[in-house]
């Protein structure tokens, strides 16, 4: 099977189309975060939302060769700030009762530990 999509993935179309998938969830998250749910829960969706722009340029294949370990550490180190500040979120929407999406305890301050 590897053979099989290796020969064709970097064809055109079918970036256009990952690309375009990767997209419509995008779309997809964004449209949920605005909905009426509690502050938290929207919070979250969009942070999924806007993560999904990375998958983008990763399923469009278009490879990191450029980047050094020096800018991949910094981007780790943005992520990790933002990480940080979602886990708030996630732990004072749970000090407060508010029902968290299935994925909240994937971003607690626990689960950075572990």
């Amino acid at each position: 099977m590897q053979a099989a999509v290796a020969a064709d993935f970097a064809a055109p179309r079918w970036v256009r189309r990952r690309c375009a998938h990767a997209e419509a969830r995008i779309r997809a998250g964004l449209d949920a975060a605005r909905a009426t749910a509690p502050w938290p829960d929207r919070v979250l969706r969009w942070l999924f939302a806007t993560g999904v722009s990375t998958h983008v340029l990763l399923t469009a294949a278009l490879g990191c060769a450029h980047l050094t370990p020096e800018r991949v550490r910094e981007h780790i180190g943005a992520l990790t700030v933002i990480f940080d500040e979602t886990s708030q979120v996630v732990e004072a929407a749970a000090s407060e009762a508010v029902p968290l999406a299935f994925y909240a305890s994937g971003l607690s301050r626990a689960a950075r530990t572990s």
